[in-house]
Protein backbone atom coordinates (compact mmCIF):
# COMPACT_ATOMS: atom_id res chain seq x y z
CA UNK A 1 0.00 0.00 0.00
CA UNK A 2 1.28 3.47 -0.75
CA UNK A 3 2.74 5.00 2.41
CA UNK A 4 1.54 8.48 1.51
CA UNK A 5 -2.05 7.23 1.35
CA UNK A 6 -1.75 5.56 4.76
CA UNK A 7 -0.19 8.67 6.28
CA UNK A 8 -2.89 10.92 4.83
CA UNK A 9 -5.69 8.73 6.15
CA UNK A 10 -3.98 8.46 9.53
CA UNK A 11 -4.13 12.25 9.82
CA UNK A 12 -7.76 12.48 8.69
CA UNK A 13 -7.06 13.64 5.14
CA UNK A 14 -9.26 12.22 2.41
CA UNK A 15 -7.67 10.83 -0.74
CA UNK A 16 -8.60 11.62 -4.33
CA UNK A 17 -7.32 9.05 -6.79
CA UNK A 18 -7.54 9.32 -10.57
CA UNK A 19 -6.77 5.66 -11.09
CA UNK A 20 -8.21 2.59 -9.47
CA UNK A 21 -4.95 1.06 -8.31
CA UNK A 22 -5.57 -2.26 -6.57
CA UNK A 23 -3.93 -1.14 -3.32
CA UNK A 24 -6.08 2.00 -3.19
CA UNK A 25 -9.20 -0.10 -3.86
CA UNK A 26 -8.17 -2.37 -0.98
CA UNK A 27 -7.79 0.66 1.29
CA UNK A 28 -11.25 1.85 0.28
CA UNK A 29 -12.73 -1.45 1.48
CA UNK A 30 -11.35 -1.03 5.01
CA UNK A 31 -11.56 2.73 5.57
CA UNK A 32 -14.49 4.84 6.63
CA UNK A 33 -17.01 5.58 3.87
CA UNK A 34 -16.06 8.62 1.81
CA UNK A 35 -12.39 8.55 2.84
CA UNK A 36 -11.24 7.72 -0.68
CA UNK A 37 -12.74 9.36 -3.74
CA UNK A 38 -12.10 7.99 -7.22
CA UNK A 39 -12.22 10.51 -10.04
CA UNK A 40 -11.25 10.67 -13.66
CA UNK A 41 -8.97 13.33 -15.12
CA UNK A 42 -11.93 15.30 -16.43
CA UNK A 43 -13.60 15.62 -13.00
CA UNK A 44 -10.45 15.87 -10.88
CA UNK A 45 -10.82 19.62 -10.27
CA UNK A 46 -14.43 19.14 -9.21
CA UNK A 47 -13.36 16.45 -6.74
CA UNK A 48 -10.70 18.77 -5.27
CA UNK A 49 -13.23 21.58 -4.93
CA UNK A 50 -15.68 19.23 -3.21
CA UNK A 51 -13.11 17.92 -0.74
CA UNK A 52 -11.70 21.40 -0.03
CA UNK A 53 -15.11 22.51 1.26
CA UNK A 54 -15.23 19.74 3.86
CA UNK A 55 -14.24 20.68 7.40
CA UNK A 56 -11.66 18.19 8.62
CA UNK A 57 -11.42 17.05 12.21
CA UNK A 58 -8.06 15.26 11.79
CA UNK A 59 -9.46 12.00 13.14
CA UNK A 60 -7.81 8.85 11.91
CA UNK A 61 -9.73 7.38 8.96
CA UNK A 62 -8.01 3.98 9.16
CA UNK A 63 -9.35 0.97 11.07
CA UNK A 64 -7.92 0.29 14.52
CA UNK A 65 -5.70 -2.46 13.11
CA UNK A 66 -3.42 0.33 11.84
CA UNK A 67 -3.14 2.01 15.25
CA UNK A 68 0.34 1.63 16.73
CA UNK A 69 -0.85 0.90 20.27
CA UNK A 70 -3.27 -1.74 18.99
CA UNK A 71 -0.51 -3.42 16.95
CA UNK A 72 1.91 -3.43 19.90
CA UNK A 73 -0.66 -5.01 22.23
CA UNK A 74 -1.58 -7.56 19.58
CA UNK A 75 2.01 -8.69 19.08
CA UNK A 76 2.78 -8.65 22.81
CA UNK A 77 -0.07 -11.14 23.31
CA UNK A 78 1.46 -13.36 20.64
CA UNK A 79 4.97 -13.16 22.09
CA UNK A 80 4.16 -13.62 25.76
Amino acid sequence: MPNIALEALNHGTKIISISKIDSIKELQKITKKGSIIFSNKKNFNNAINHVSKIKFNNKNLLPKDFDLDFAIKKYQKELY
